[in-house]
C-alpha cells in the first residue's frame, strides 16, 4: 500500500506564500455574493450562532493576486483553532471574547480593522457591516509593515493520487441546524471533476466573476457543537480538540473518515477507513464543519 506523506514532506512541496492569512467572511444571505473565495486553497465552515455558518478561506500559495476578499466579518474562537492549525495570520473585524482570548493564546498575528489595522476598504455599494473587504496585496503589506513572522503549514492537508472510494458522489446535501434553515449543496460535474457548490437554492458565485465556486475535494467533519453557556449571543462552541467521524468526497465517490486533533499545537489527523492514504486531488478543498445532529444526504 502507497505511504501518506509525512507533514514536512508535506509543507516542502507547496509552494508558501511569505505572509498566508486566514480571513472571517459572512455568510449570512445579505453577505453574499462574497469576494474572492475561489482563490483560496483551502475554504472552512463552520456554525456560528443564529444557524448561519461562517466561511474562513485560506490563502497559502505564492503568486496569487486577489483585488477584493470579503466582506470581512469578526472571529469565533474555533477559527482562530482551524487557522492555527496552518500557521496563518487572521484577518477580522473583531472577535467574541473567546475569540480574542483564543487569539492572545495563540500568539498569531492578525490584522483587527476594529483595533485600527491597515488593510481594510469600506464600499459604498454595500450596507455595513457587510461592506469591509480586503485584498491579498493590502494584507501582504500590512504584515510585512508589521515585520509579522509566519511559519506556514498545510495542516491536516494531505495532496497525492486520490484513491476513489467506495460509494458514488455526486449530489451533496448538508442542512445546518438552526432557525435559518441554511443549505448547502454540491453537484459534481464529471467533465471538470469539480463539485459546484449551492446556497439556499442558488449557484453560489463570486460577486467579482461572477464564477460558480467549485471544490474539487470536500471534507465533511463532524464535531460536537453545543451553546457557549451564559453567553447572551447565543455563540457557540466547536469542539475540535477531540475525535469523531467525518466523509471524503472526490472524483464523484465518497468514504468514511475517522479525525482527531490531540491538542491545539497538533494538526487535525484525517484517517480513511478503507485503509487507503488520505491524499487529496490537487484543486480547492472546502472543509464543512457540521454538528452531530446535521441532516446529510450524500448520493
Amino acid at each position: 500500500m502507497a505511504q501518506a506523506q509525512s507533514q514536512s514532506d508535506a509543507d516542502s512541496e507547496f509552494q508558501f506564500d511569505a505572509y498566508p492569512f486566514a480571513a472571517m467572511i459572512d455568510n449570512i444571505a445579505a453577505a453574499r455574493p462574497q469576494f474572492g473565495l475561489g482563490d483560496a486553497d483551502v475554504v472552512y465552515e463552520a456554525p456560528a450562532e443564529g444557524g448561519i455558518p461562517r466561511l474562513m478561506p485560506i490563502f497559502l500559495r505564492g503568486g496569487v493576486d486577489v483585488s477584493r476578499i470579503g466582506p470581512v466579518r469578526s472571529a469565533r474562537h474555533y477559527f482562530v483553532d482551524m487557522a492555527e492549525e496552518y500557521g496563518v495570520a487572521l484577518v477580522h473585524i473583531g472577535a467574541s471574547p473567546q475569540g480574542i482570548e483564543a487569539l492572545s493564546a495563540s500568539q498569531l498575528p492578525d490584522l483587527d480593522e476594529e483595533r485600527g489595522d491597515p488593510g481594510f476598504t469600506r464600499v459604498r455599494d454595500r450596507i455595513a457591516p457587510h461592506n469591509a473587504f480586503v485584498s491579498t496585496n493590502s494584507v501582504r503589506d500590512a504584515l510585512h509593515q508589521r515585520g509579522a513572522t509566519l511559519k506556514p503549514s498545510v495542516g491536516p492537508l494531505r495532496f497525492g493520487t486520490y484513491a476513489p472510494g467506495p460509494q458514488p458522489a455526486t449530489t451533496v446535501k448538508i442542512a445546518y441546524p438552526g432557525g435559518e434553515r441554511y443549505k448547502v449543496e454540491y453537484d459534481y460535474d464529471a467533465n471538470t471533476q469539480l463539485y459546484n457548490r449551492i446556497m439556499d437554492g442558488s449557484p453560489h458565485k463570486d460577486g467579482a466573476t461572477g464564477d460558480q465556486y467549485a471544490a474539487a475535494s470536500i471534507i465533511i467533519q463532524y464535531a460536537d457543537v453545543q451553546p457557549i453557556p451564559n453567553d447572551n449571543a447565543g455563540r457557540m462552541n466547536v469542539t475540535l480538540v477531540s475525535s469523531g467521524k467525518g466523509i471524503l468526497i472526490a472524483e464523484g465517490t465518497q468514504v468514511p473518515l475517522e479525525w482527531s486533533r490531540a491538542s491545539l499545537q497538533d494538526s487535525t489527523r484525517f484517517v480513511r477507513t478503507d485503509g487507503a492514504p488520505f491524499e487529496l486531488p490537487s484543486g480547492q478543498v472546502w472543509i464543512q464543519v457540521v454538528p452531530l445532529e446535521t441532516p446529510l444526504s450524500v448520493s
